[in-house]
């Protein structure tokens, strides 16, 4: 986030407002990670409350190493290998407008198969992996005719 402008960061080595790029990065991780993605916000123009349904593309695996402080300022790395690895177990997906809907969830066994099941109140079914861009990443998808 650029802080300039009326924003602009206050230095307190040299006592004055510069700009600045601010950061944050993850010191240590957690074994198991939530991500939540702000699919919600007012809109002041029409002041009211809307769902955000832009594209948004999502990883199966993710090494979160240049997020932490250790990826941004280098350094020695002491962790064990895979500590910065994670593979998507589910997607919990809403469906519906900002003032109503419903949530379901999709969900990778935890068992040694790969098989994916989507939760949805009482039903339980199997889920074609292939088609989480589909019901997930929210959007258009884009694709080419040749």
């Amino acid at each position: 986030e650029m802080l300039d402008g009326d924003n602009k960061y206050l230095c307190s080595f040299c006592n004055q407002k510069n700009d600045s790029l601010k950061r944050v990065c993850v010191d240590s991780l957690p074994n198991t990670m939530i991500l939540h993605l702000k699919r919600f916000e007012f809109d002041l123009e029409q002041m009211r409350k809307v769902k955000v349904n832009d594209h948004y593309e999502f990883p199966e695996e993710l090494n979160m190493k240049p997020y932490t402080k250790i990826g941004v300022e280098g350094g020695e790395d002491t962790r064990e290998p895979g500590y910065y690895d994670y593979k998507l177990k589910g997607v919990l997906i809403h469906a519906g407008t900002s003032d109503s809907g419903h949530y379901y969830s999709i969900i990778k066994e935890r068992s040694g198969n790969e098989d994916w099941y989507m939760f949805n109140d009482a039903n339980v079914v199997p889920f074609d992996a292939s088609k989480i861009a589909h019901a997930c990443y929210g959007g258009l998808m884009h694709t080419q005719r040749w």
